[in-house]
Parts: C-alpha cells; structure tokens; sequence
C-alpha cells in the first residue's frame, strides 16, 4: 500500500523558536513508522544543516536535512525545469539561496 508524503509548514511545528505542542510527537511517529514527510520553509536565506540543527536543538530529534525543502530549493526547481537549457546563473541572496543554486 502507498502511504502518502506528509507536506508540513514550518510555521505550523514552531513559534517563536519553540516547537507547538504535539509537533515533535507527530514528527517521532512519522519518522518511526517511516512516513516521509517534508517541512516547507520560508527561510531561503539560511543554509540547510544550519536549519536542521536548530531544529534538532529545540527538540526535533528525527528531523534530517532531507525532511527540509525552501522557497530557494523551490525556486531553482523550478527555474531548472523552465528553462533547462540555461547552464549559468547569477544569484543575488544569502547562504541558503547559493547553497540551492550549486
């Protein structure tokens, strides 16, 4: 049986740098019973392990890199995908959005 991919906002598993209740819960039981899931974020202009760490720190011990998509990762995708025969970029943004571009 297909299990569907859980797409969560960020904004719904933290406020003001502290997790919502149930929000570790829910990310524990997906992770144990190997749901995959995506946290979508706003944050572009921070790098990946840095966002992943933070996460980790405040109590979300399942989250990996993997588990984090950003409105950079989404751009680039999407940019790729239009116009896949451009091979060169120029990237105005902070870590997160040249990590995406690379």
């Amino acid at each position: 049986m297909l299990k569907s991919t859980y797409i969560l906002m960020m904004e719904c598993l933290v406020k003001n740098g502290k997790p919502r209740k149930g929000a570790t819960d829910l990310l524990d039981v997906l992770y144990r019973e190997r749901i995959p899931f995506v946290v979508l974020s706003e944050q572009s202009g921070r790098k990946r392990e840095n966002m992943t760490a933070d996460m980790q720190k405040i109590g979300f011990h399942t989250f990996r890199n993997a588990n984090l998509y950003t409105s950079s990762m989404a751009a680039v995708d999407f940019l790729s995908v239009r116009f896949r025969k451009k091979n060169r970029v120029a990237a105005i943004g902070g870590a997160g959005l040249q990590e995406a571009v690379k």
